[in-house]
């Protein structure tokens, strides 16, 4: 049998429901009252109980009723919500029997919520229309929790109190690039960045594919070898430009959470004289031919070709963080790029 009515002109039901503990409000718990907002023209919010939200939890203290139900109600109104908000000691609450049209859950209850409709069933009840929303990732790639909010390891909005982060390189313009670049976007925020040896597993000179690859390949075995919040692989090599009949070098990022959702960036491309492209095509590195054209051996771990060619207005540090920069910036508008 259908939900009961249908959604209106503005898309909307005439009620949904939801239900939970709301302990510490965060943005898991805004994400699907925003849903049930979205969803129906009034919204019913179950909040469970003192006693029934401590004896899911082995006696872990809770916020109070009180304080849970009024964040929630303060959320919903400035949200220009019709709401209401009832205490619930069971289960499933008023949404066992109530005249509701649609529910909202997390992923992680729709099990919840398919029980509920069996039951309504067997009640001669209609079942109510599911509507399932996502995980809400923290920082770290992980879902917000409240017990992850209530000990201290993250804020409501899934902040890390300290961010931990490993390079997939002991490079040290790599390492610094990405501390800086950090250190900027998220300012005043406790961040530890560290190098680490990991191979890329491609070839010593890669092109095109290789070089994305290889950064994702720096990143996920170095977050493999260090417990890390994020981990950044960076790679550099050569793209074919059609319009010049020759290679550019480009710079790719890739970084890694513990959710293993990988962004991507790159820095500007500049094309290598021929001096160093014939070796190069010969089989040497652009390092080696480097080396051999201006004498500075290890030049990537200093200014980098990019800085022996523009005179040192523009270092490999720099370019390595507008490389790092572009791979943030999903990161930085998570609310646009993952749940937008």
């Amino acid at each position: 049998m259908p939900a009961t009515g249908g959604p209106g002109s503005d898309g909307r039901w005439a009620t949904a429901c939801l239900g939970g503990t709301f302990d510490h409000l965060h943005r898991g718990h805004e994400a699907l009252l925003l849903s049930a907002v979205r969803s129906g023209r009034k919204v019913l919010v179950g909040v469970a109980s003192d006693r029934m939200a401590s004896g899911h939890r082995g006696g872990v203290r809770l916020q109070p009723y009180s304080l849970r139900a009024r964040r929630v109600a303060s959320f919903l109104k400035a949200h220009g919500a019709a709401f209401q908000i009832s205490k619930i000691e069971d289960r499933f609450g008023p949404a066992l029997t109530g005249p509701y049209d649609v529910i909202v859950v997390s992923a992680e209850k729709r099990g919840n919520a398919e029980l509920l409709n069996r039951l309504r069933r067997r009640r001669d009840l209609r079942p109510l229309r599911i509507i399932e929303v996502g995980m809400v990732p923290a920082e770290d790639g992980l879902p917000i929790s409240s017990t992850r909010v209530r000990s201290g390891e993250m804020d409501a909005a899934g902040r890390l109190r300290e961010l931990k982060v490993v390079v997939g390189s002991t490079n040290p313009v790599k390492v610094s690039a990405v501390r800086m670049v950090l250190r900027r976007a998220l300012p005043g925020r406790s961040i530890d960045v560290r190098g680490v040896a990991v191979s890329s597993a491609v070839p010593s000179e890669p092109y095109g594919r290789d070089v994305i690859n290889g950064a994702i390949q720096r990143a996920q075995t170095a977050i493999e070898k260090r417990e890390a919040h994020l981990s950044v692989g960076i790679e550099a090599g050569l793209f074919w430009c059609e319009h010049l009949q020759d290679y550019m070098d480009v710079q790719y990022c890739a970084i890694i959470d513990r959710g293993e959702r990988i962004t991507l960036g790159h820095g500007p491309g500049f094309q290598y004289p021929p001096g160093i492209m014939s070796r190069v095509r010969d089989g040497r590195t652009v390092g080696q031919a480097m080396a051999e054209l201006s004498g500075i051996e290890q030049i990537g771990r200093q200014q980098g070709v990019v800085g022996y060619l523009s005179k040192g207005m523009m270092v490999r540090k720099r370019l390595t963080e507008t490389a790092v920069i572009a791979a943030m910036l999903p990161r930085l508008n998570s609310e646009l790029y993952f749940f937008g």
